[in-house]
This record gives C-alpha cells, structure tokens and sequence, in this order.
C-alpha cells in the first residue's frame, strides 16, 4: 500500500511539475538563454523569445543594428520537442529537416563533447556561397576568447587565388592585388601613412563595401605571406575588428553596402579625369582629387558579381570581381591607343 501511495506521490509531482514548467517556459528550469558566457554571446538578445526547435536568428528578430547576436534554440538543440527534458543535454547541429541557417550547415556537422567544439556548421565558415562554403573550426564553448576573430572564420580580408569560379578582389594570394591595397599603393612601402593623416587618399578596408556591417576599420590581424609588405603589425597595433550591425552579419547572405564617401586620391595625375575635382595645387602636402560621387551610387550584379558606376575606377561599364586591375583600365591615357579594357 505504501508503495503505490508514493507512486501516486512522484506521478502527481512529475505531472504538475512538467504542466507548470510547459505553462512558464523555459525559465523556469533554466536561463533564457543560460546564463554562460558563451550562450550570451550566441543568444544575448533582448527581443528574441526562446523556443525550443526554433532555428530564429538575429536579423529576424531585429533587423535594425543590435549589437548582440540572437540565434534560438533550435539552432544547436533538437527540432523534435519529445526530446526536451529526458535528462540528457541533446545538441543537434545537422542540417537534416532544418529551416533557417541551420539549413546551411554540413549533414555531417556536430558538437565534440570532450573538445567543446563545433565542426560543419555555417555560422563557423567563410560565409561564401554554395559549393564554396567552407566550414572552419569553432571556438571552444565557454573557452576564453581568442584574438582575430575575423581571421578565424573568412579572413580580414579574404585571401585565397582568384578564379571566375571562386573570385576574390579583396587580396588575391597569387599576384599580391585587390581592393585591400587601395588606391594607388606603394610597391616599396605599401600604403602611404601621410595620405591618411592628412585625409588626402581614401583608406580602402571592409566599411568599404560593408559599412552595414562594420563601421570602423580598426582589424590589424592580417598577414600578407606573399610580400610581407601588407602585413598590417609592420605599421600598426594588433587590434581586432569591431562588428556594427549584428543582424547583418552571419546570416546566410553576402550584404554590400558602400560607404557614403567620396573617393580621395593623392596621384593627381596632369588630366583630371572626368567626374572629379581637384582640391590644392599639384605636389602639395594637403592637395588631391576627389570624386564628385559618392560611393554609395555602385550597384553590384549579385548574379555576374559586377559593380559599375564605381567613381574609383573613372570609366563607365563594369568592374569584375574577379578582375587583375591595371593602370591602363582606369587611365585612357596609359596604355597601347590609350584604350582601357573596361567591359
């Protein structure tokens, strides 16, 4: 008798318990998310609602510049709620059945328990697209964060050999060229330091053609291994770069947004080309030409990986991401006829 009265006890529990805790949510078992530095970090934001198997993420909670990320539940947990409260902590990564950025993650992607480290999921990659993606290593859960951030998943700024299939403008590996030089750089020196203190020549870096998602160029991690002469710690600090808007950064897009400036070059060259202004004299310490367009006019084909209109390049047509740039395509008045190879 006694036995079933404790029997009758422990269901009656159980079943109250499990009605009140499924009534309250999931705070009242455990944090919303947890309290751990590393799930604060991956779902710190306010204005996401815990759910179990829901593969939410920052940008559909809050498109507008948070400064946290917000990925739900069943971004690492189960889709399958009959596996909540069984008494195991049950991570599933899988792409298998999986909506939202879950979706983009290897078949074979899963947690190492003894590591405490991820492998094949999307929000640990290069962030590239289709057969391109490719997947790096995670931090180690609640471990003690590393520098480089950028470095550690897509590169500050991306380097690997350009090829039509796999284009890459920022830093091409192989010939040492891409946007990250910027305008008019120094074989011998790299960039002039005396055109950035003096505002003379635009500072090409990520806010770039990223200002949505970083605003201040302030990552020094980058390693030329081709010259050495691009390697940022000849000059500078180590520092690490600072991400702006949250939503637009790990989620599953490629977002452009041009930096609302107007391009400034130190060559002043003896023509002024078209579309351009010159502010000083020729030769002087504070003078240079200016675009009388902002870059925010571009538009990139996302489909031929195009941008034209882009003032830096001074001709009309389109610029290829995956073109070697030469003095001859932007200057009419360089090269065999004085023809430039713009498309």
């Amino acid at each position: 008798m006694r036995i079933w009265v404790k029997f009758l006890i422990i269901l009656y529990v159980s079943l109250c318990f499990g009605i009140y805790a499924e009534a309250s949510g999931c705070g009242n078992c455990h944090g919303t998310p947890p309290g751990d530095r590393s799930h604060r970090i991956h779902s710190g934001l306010d204005l996401m609602h815990a759910a179990y198997g829901d593969t939410g993420y920052t940008q559909q909670y809050a498109p507008s510049a948070p400064h946290s990320y917000g990925f739900n539940c069943g971004n690492c947990h189960p889709l399958n709620s009959a596996k909540h409260r069984n008494g195991v902590v049950d991570i599933e990564l899988s792409n298998k059945g999986a909506g939202g950025l879950r979706a983009l993650n290897s078949n074979r992607a899963e947690f190492d328990s003894k590591k405490k480290r991820c492998s094949g999921v999307y929000c640990h990659s290069d962030g590239e697209r289709g057969r391109n993606l490719r997947y790096v290593r995670s931090p180690r859960w609640n471990g003690k964060e590393r520098r480089s951030r950028c470095q550690e998943c897509h590169g500050s700024p991306p380097v690997y050999e350009s090829t039509k299939e796999r284009p890459n403008g920022h830093f091409n590996a192989a010939r040492s060229y891409g946007h990250l030089l910027g305008i008019h750089w120094d074989s011998v020196n790299g960039h002039t330091k005396e055109s950035f203190k003096y505002n003379t020549a635009t500072q090409m870096g990520c806010t770039t053609c990223h200002f949505e998602t970083v605003r201040r160029d302030t990552d020094m991690t980058f390693v030329d291994t081709k010259t050495g002469l691009f390697t940022c710690v000849r000059c500078h600090e180590m520092r690490d770069g600072d991400i702006y808007n949250y939503s637009v950064h790990v989620n599953g897009k490629v977002d452009l947004a041009f930096e609302p400036v107007n391009v400034r070059s130190k060559a002043q060259m003896m023509y002024l080309p078209e579309g351009w202004k010159r502010k000083g004299l020729k030769g002087k310490i504070e003078s240079y030409d200016e675009a009388m367009v902002a870059l925010t006019q571009i538009k990139y084909d996302f489909m031929d990986r195009s941008c034209s209109n882009v003032s830096c390049h001074l001709q009309p047509g389109k610029v290829f991401w995956y073109d070697k740039i030469n003095c001859a395509d932007c200057h009419v008045n360089f090269g065999a006829a004085g023809q430039n190879k713009r498309r």
